[in-house]
């Protein structure tokens, strides 16, 4: 499950600096018009970036704050479900490596029926769902929505819909306005660089933590049971989780420092997320064990 999400993570990135996505959109004021992404998914997390400042006296940083945690906050629910899905998936898994090595080298259809119908039998057992590792992709929109209304939003300024510019607050927090784009601005303000360093090493701990935790679970698999295949594919997902450290902290450096913010508070909300879901899948893993 986690290398499910690190890869969805991943895969939006890239996909945020193809092609796919063109600078027109990129630049282009959120209204609630066009395709059914931006009328429905990406303009009610804009709106509600909008009355989160105008709430909180037009402090625009204010603003990211409050609609990251709640927006972070009403995805939980589709995290948790996947974390339960992995535990319940750590737990039933030596008992899976035994059917498979029951079976291994066994190509004739009735062996592979059987093997099927035992493997059926174990998740039904521990109550998984095979297509639970689909769940993450749920949290998709949520992740492209909030890219989408942050980084378009300071184009809106003039519209007179959704204009932060109208409030009396400040849309600058620590001598840095959040609406200037991190590479344009950097030759007039040497501190801009700090917002992509920090979005770096913010995401470098989740990813740290997440890899952690994933060597202390290997740790308790004997080692005959354990795969080298898997481990050359721990390997490969190290090396694009550094990949995306560097990916979002470039996108963090030509997109508006809001975009930045957005990610620190995220990726902080992300540290403490990770930490209680793991102790309460701690607990969880050992009920199931016993």
């Amino acid at each position: 499950m986690k290398k499910t999400r690190v890869l969805i993570t991943l895969i939006a990135v890239v996909f945020l600096l193809s092609g796919c996505v063109s600078q027109e959109v990129l630049t282009s004021p959120i209204l609630f018009e066009g395709g059914f992404f931006t009328q429905y998914i990406v303009y009610p997390v804009a709106w509600l970036l909008y009355q989160s400042t105008k709430l909180l006296g037009g402090y625009y940083v204010l603003g990211i704050i409050v609609t990251t945690l709640l927006v972070r906050t009403a995805g939980w629910p589709i995290y948790a479900k996947s974390n339960d899905m992995n535990i319940k998936m750590q737990a039933m898994q030596p008992e899976q490596q035994k059917i498979q090595a029951k079976y291994a080298g066994k190509t004739d259809p009735e062996s592979r029926q059987r093997q099927q119908m035992e493997l059926q039998q174990l998740y039904q057992k521990y109550g998984v769902n095979p297509l639970g590792c689909l769940l993450p992709f749920l949290q998709m929109p949520i992740f492209l929505a909030i890219y989408y209304a942050v980084r378009r939003l300071p184009y809106n300024i003039g519209t007179g819909v959704l204009d932060i510019s109208e409030f009396n607050g400040s849309t600058t927090f620590l001598g840095i306005d959040l609406l200037k784009v991190i590479s344009t601005e950097l030759s007039n303000n040497i501190f801009y660089i700090v917002i992509p360093i920090i979005v770096a090493v913010t995401m470098f701990a989740v990813q740290y933590l997440a890899t952690k935790r994933t060597k202390k679970n290997q740790a308790n698999v004997p080692e005959y049971r354990r795969n080298n295949q898997a481990a050359g594919m721990q390997k490969q997902m190290q090396i694009m989780m550094y990949v995306m450290v560097l990916m979002m902290a470039y996108i963090s450096y030509i997109s508006p420092a809001a975009l930045g913010f957005y990610w620190i508070i995220g990726n902080l909300y992300s540290i403490l997320q990770t930490t209680i879901n793991y102790r309460n899948s701690e607990k969880k893993l050992s009920e199931l064990k016993r």
